[in-house]
């Protein structure tokens, strides 16, 4: 059975059915990329003052946050694919994030 959300418009004040997400799991890169983009967002809104304090606040050890940030440094394009991957319903995700991390560690600023 589909979950419904109800979501409410400004327009209209009413509700609508819209239907819930495809069944699946996100990819871990997917994931982990919303997580490096919003521990990023919390540095610059000050809610953290550095990874030191990111970890303290997620119980996460220091080289795990700084690991889940430099995902940041991907390209916007690759960051945009990554965002939108499709559920996944079994098995793992052909691309590792050990191999993402290594493509985000070759730090390449040409202007194209």
């Amino acid at each position: 059975m589909p979950i419904m959300i109800y979501r409410r418009h400004a327009s209209d004040r009413g509700t609508e059915q819209v239907p819930a997400r495809s069944v699946g799991r996100l990819p871990r890169l997917t994931q982990v990329l919303a997580l490096a983009i919003h521990l990023e967002d919390m540095v610059r809104r000050r809610e953290a003052k550095d990874y030191v304090d990111l970890a303290r606040l997620t119980c996460l050890c220091r080289q795990r946050i700084s690991q889940i940030v430099r995902l940041n440094y991907l390209a916007p394009d690759i960051q945009v694919e990554l965002l939108y991957l499709a559920p996944t319903t079994s098995g793992r995700f052909p691309i590792s994030e050990t191999a993402l991390r290594k493509i985000a560690n070759l730090l390449s600023w040409v202007a194209v």
